[in-house]
């Protein structure tokens, strides 16, 4: 904040599109550097700022940094886009209304998603970034061929997750990165383990509740390891996605339908 007001008391007649307080709010996690040459740009273009062009410039940022273990999605579809599963449609909204209010209390710390691929994990988490207006970072494997390099990688994705807060964190095949002790594989070198201590240490972190929910979707939660599905890491809190009966099965193809048509409205086609 203290960044944008500096500049704009040099260009006071520009008018960037907000507020100097709602572009900080926004743009949190950029570097002072990249938010004033940001500014800058829309000083000198008179093209004012959005929060769309912002969310690019983060995850370009993110990308620079980090490569291909971190991308941010903004949500365009809700729960509308779940084929039945009231249940899991509920436990979204609810959450996704605690996170909105910031109300840690009514957060649990941290869920997982347990179900086959293609059941809906991934768009569970959507709808609950979707209705809570909170971004979604979605997690790939840090680990990298070079000595050093997929400690250094966790670390500054977990270090950029805090900057970017509030903020969901959706980590696909959870198992693979914390996997039970005694399924290392061979040449792993201490790696899983230091992996899994960065996780755990944000994870745990009461002090991040409400402002870092993370999700951790598997098919295989028999190989997470049980540091991360005790208490005060995940709280027990195991959304199960199995096999939709008859009945819900056919409420898919209206969900399939809507997020196709929130894709086509998204890319300006009819």
């Amino acid at each position: 904040q203290e960044t944008i007001k500096a500049i704009i008391q040099k260009f006071p007649q520009t008018d960037l599109g907000m507020a100097a307080n709602d572009l900080a709010r926004i743009s949190n996690g950029l570097s002072r550097r990249t938010l004033k040459q940001l500014t800058q740009e829309a000083i000198f273009t008179g093209k004012k700022l959005d929060a769309d062009l912002v969310f690019r410039r983060k995850n370009e940022h993110l990308k620079a940094k980090a490569g291909d273990i971190g991308s941010l999605f903004r949500s365009i579809w809700g729960t509308d886009a779940i084929g039945g599963m009231e249940h899991n449609q509920e436990f979204a909204l609810n959450i996704a209304s605690a996170m909105a209010r910031g109300d840690t209390f009514g957060l649990p710390q941290n869920a997982i998603f347990v179900g086959p691929k293609g059941t809906g994990k991934t768009v569970l988490a959507q709808a609950i970034s979707y209705h809570s207006g909170t971004d979604l970072l979605i997690m790939g494997n840090p680990r990298n061929m070079f000595v050093g390099e997929s400690e250094r990688r966790i670390r500054y994705i977990m270090k950029v997750a805090k900057s970017y807060a509030p903020l969901i964190i959706f980590i696909d095949e959870f198992h693979l990165f914390v996997l039970r002790q005694g399924t290392y594989f061979s040449g792993d070198s201490g790696v899983s383990e230091h992996i899994q201590k960065e996780l755990l240490e944000v994870m745990s972190d009461t002090d991040l509740r409400g402002q870092l929910f993370f999700i951790a979707a598997t098919n295989h939660p028999e190989l997470v390891d049980d540091a991360f599905i005790r208490p005060g890491r995940i709280d027990d809190v195991r959304v199960f996605l199995p096999p939709s009966s008859d009945e819900e099965r056919a409420k898919i193809v209206p969900a399939i339908l809507h997020k196709l048509s929130r894709q086509a409205e998204a890319r300006g086609e009819e």
